[in-house]
């Protein structure tokens, strides 16, 4: 597939580290959208419970003014250096999920989760990309409600999403760039966050990088100018910004649960 790797970080206790995730994130079954095999099925407004144990998600470049305001937002340790938006600080924790499956009020969503279930899958060898969904996903039921298809053709619902995954790619790409001119620039540092709770508990929060000011101040000239030219200079100021969300993480978490 061409997509986003599993977005986790490492968060340890005393209990131990948390799993690997799956790649690419929350989808389990993704197979191409197809008249025959989907002439039945509809789309359910399911919310985004799929994301319940989710305590990170990737980002494109684009959306990383909206997510600062709300979420820390970091990069991959590996490279390329993609954006990622953090959900919570304990493995597994989502802590802008509400119960009933809806999201955060007044909290930006990232498109990566208003796309599910739908993907692009690129076809070996080529640059030919499919419309996939995950048959998995809540979201796919059988009826006519909303469905994917209509008389054999596709309904407004399968456009729309092939519309949005069509732009989501293209932001995609355009991050891209952006991600590994950071990874080659140096001033990617690893970092970790170390968090006392109340009642004593101690979450050691790894497996991220952050932009060091120090040595995003000493590029040259040159280079700022080439990042400014390239639209790179908002994305980063907006990473800064977010540095503050981490305690808003933290007065979101409340105390430990029993």
């Amino acid at each position: 597939m061409s997509e986003f790797k599993g977005s986790e970080l490492m968060t340890t206790t005393a209990n131990g580290t948390a799993p690997a995730t799956a790649n690419p994130q929350f989808y389990r079954r993704p197979v191409a959208v197809n008249r025959e095999r989907h002439a039945n099925k509809s789309l359910a407004d399911a919310g985004y419970g799929f994301a319940s144990t989710a305590n990170a998600v990737a980002l494109n470049a684009v959306e990383m003014a909206h997510a600062g305001r709300s979420y820390p937002i970091v990069f991959a340790t590996s490279a390329p250096a993609f954006p990622i938006a953090v959900l919570g600080l304990r493995e597994q924790q989502n802590l802008f999920l509400n119960t009933d499956g809806t999201w955060r009020a007044a909290t930006y969503i990232p498109a990566y989760l208003r796309r599910y279930p739908f993907i692009f899958a690129q076809t070996p060898g080529s640059n030919q990309l499919t419309l996939c969904v995950d048959e998995a996903a809540p979201h796919l039921v059988d009826g006519a409600d909303r469905p994917l298809f209509a008389n054999g053709k596709p309904t407004d619902h399968t456009d729309n999403a092939l519309k949005f995954c069509m732009a989501f790619e293209a932001e995609r790409e355009k991050t891209l760039p952006f991600a590994k001119a950071l990874d080659e620039s140096g001033i990617l540092v690893e970092n970790r966050a170390d968090v006392n709770l109340a009642g004593g508990e101690k979450l050691h929060i790894g497996g991220y990088r952050v932009i060091d000011q120090a040595k995003f101040d000493a590029l040259p000239d040159a280079t700022i100018l080439e990042w400014r030219r390239n639209g790179w200079l908002a994305p980063i100021y907006a990473h800064f910004v977010s540095m503050g969300c981490w305690q808003a993480l933290l007065a979101l978490m409340g105390p430990k649960s029993a």
